[in-house]
Parts: C-alpha cells; structure tokens; sequence
C-alpha cells in the first residue's frame, strides 16, 4: 500500500495539469485535498489563529468536515495558477476591492508560513515571472540571450527593429496569459476557458514605418532567431527532461514554437552536462522547484534561451513521448517524506 501523504493543491478549477495530477495521486492512494483561490468565498472555509503559547495553527474545509487539513501537516504544496478572487455577487466597486484585498493578504500571510515542500513557493513564481529579468538572469548563467527592448516608444522599437539583421524582430507581450485568465475569472467570458497566451509576431522595419504610436502599454521585441530546432526544457526537482522539435523548412520560419508544438517531429534528447547543468542552475537560483525553459538552436550550434515558464505546460510532452514521465517525476517530488 503506497504511503499516504497530505498535499494541498492549489489551482484553477479549471486546469488540466491539476486534474491529471490529482486523478494520478487518487489513484496511487496519496492524500490530497484541492483549493482554489474563488473557492474561500463560495464555500470553502479558511481559519488561521496564533497564541504565544501554541504558535499558529491553520485549517481548511472544504464544504464538509471530511474534508479537513491541518496545514500544519502537509507535507508538500503544489501551486499552479489559482486565480483570481470571483465574489457570489457585486456589491460595491469599494467594497469588492476590500474583499479580495482582505483575502489576498489573509492568504499571502498563510502561504509565508506554510513549512513544506513547495512546487513551487508563489514567491518564487512571480520573482521568476519577470521576462525582462529573466534574460538578464539568463545571461549571467552563461546562456546567449536575443537582443531586447521594453518600450513605450514609438521611435526607440524603430531604431531597434531596423538595427536587427533584415530590419525584422519579434513581439512578444509580457503579461498577456494571467491578463485573459483574470477575465475569465470575473466572468466576462462565456464558455470554455480562453487560449491563455498571445503568439508571438514578426516585425518588420516597413510595418514599424507605418505606425503611428505603440501606446499606452510596454513593448517587448526581441532580435529574430533563425532557429534549426527548438528545446523544450522541463526541471522537475532534481530532474532535467529535454524534448527537442525539429520542424520542416516551413515550421521552422515561424516565431512560436506553440504553432507546431503538436505537428513537428519530437524526440527525447540527453543535453550537454554543461547545458543540461545550466539549465538547472538557472531554474533552481530563483528557488524553484519546477520550471519550463524554451531554447533555440540556430544553424552555426548556437543555443539561446528564449523564456521560462515557472508554471508551464508539459502534459503535452508526456502525451506525444509518454516514455518521458513528467507525471510521474512531478507527483514523486510531491509525496516525497519530509527532510
């Protein structure tokens, strides 16, 4: 009988990489229970006191007293994209904001003094979240990184795109998944849960010269990279897994990966010891415990680091090449005995 083990995952209800992964501990026989931010206000039941005498002590129910855990007992935490605040019905436009900032900062206090295996701390998750930073971080670590420019001016992205090879670049927006997923949590969308990402987009140096402003909001583009083949990095605790795309002539002149993550040739790769090194080094500095790094090969060998996700997909790798168990690395990191 494998041991049973308390773990509080902490997600979108509306999210398959926690679905798969519960219905995997269930089915392994591991204790969990399943919260989400939108559910303390709908039924759920969150109680956090503190003595001198007996410290803190924490609680959360789930609509029933068979489902209760002492947070002080759980052995690990899996955190992915939890959402936003949804409340049962609008009241004031001040007082919803009181609301969520009530809960928010409630929470954030629980989530600081939560002492367990965390994959990964949200703390950590948004140090890494930063895609400007991330670069900076990422060349430090000894990765080639593309030319980049955060700006809001129209004549600075000009002067950038036509100094790139070919006056081309790329844009890529910086925020674009938790914005549209924000609004699908106040209710804005119907149905299905929206496409949360924004491909990125060729820029070339004779569509710059027709526009008139970026306005208002930052602009990232990023030198074009003339890719060979595209990396799909996963670190999983200790575990480095590398899937690497090979696309046709065609596939390849494009600027997301996402556009043939489902249709390119894929295969397992073993990297480099000092790549495969890096890549965890880098992952593991922001305090991370999983994180998914996209890299490009150009045709000359050359290697850059293009973004980290630190909630990123990979149900996807595993349902293509399901000799790479990413499931299976991630749930053993989650029931693992405390050290």
């Amino acid at each position: 009988m494998p041991s049973r083990t308390s773990v509080l995952l902490v997600a979108h209800p509306i999210d398959m990489h926690t679905d798969v992964l519960a219905r995997y501990l269930n089915d392994h026989g591991h204790e969990f229970i399943r919260v989400w931010n939108s559910l303390f206000v709908f039924g759920g039941k969150l109680c956090l006191t503190i003595t001198e005498r007996d410290g803190w002590k924490g609680q959360v129910s789930l609509f029933s007293k068979t489902h209760n855990v002492d947070l002080r007992e759980l052995s690990a935490v899996w955190w992915r994209r939890p959402g936003k605040f949804g409340l049962p019905r609008r009241m004031s436009e001040s007082s919803d904001e009181f609301i969520c900032s009530e809960f928010q900062h409630a929470l954030a206090g629980l989530w600081s003094v939560v002492d367990c295996f965390w994959m990964s701390h949200p703390e950590a998750i948004q140090s890494a979240s930063y895609k400007f930073e991330q670069l900076a971080r990422a060349k430090d670590h000894g990765f080639a990184i593309p030319n980049t420019i955060v700006t809001t001016s129209l004549d600075d992205a000009r002067e950038f795109v036509l100094g790139q090879a070919d006056g081309t670049a790329v844009y890529k927006v910086l925020t674009a998944s938790s914005v549209a997923l924000q609004e699908f949590d106040r209710g804005r969308r119907q149905g299905p849960p929206p496409e949360l990402s924004v491909s990125t987009t060729l820029i070339r140096w004779q569509t710059m010269r027709n526009l008139a402003t970026l306005g208002p909001a930052p602009c990232q583009f990023q030198q074009f990279i003339r890719k060979r083949r595209e990396y799909r990095v996963t670190v999983i605790g200790d575990d480095v897994f590398a899937a690497c795309f090979e696309p046709s002539d065609a596939e390849a002149s494009t600027t997301d990966w996402r556009h043939m993550a489902y249709s390119a040739p894929i295969r397992q790769v073993a990297l480099a010891p000092q790549l495969e090194s890096r890549c965890h080094d880098y992952v593991r500095s922001y305090g991370l415990q999983f994180g998914a790094l996209d890299l490009a090969e150009t045709d000359d060998g050359e290697i850059y680091f293009l973004d980290l996700n630190p909630a990123g997909q990979f149900l996807y790798i595993q349902q293509r090449l399901p000799h790479m168990h990413l499931l299976e690395a991630t749930a053993a990191c989650l029931v693992r005995e405390r050290v």
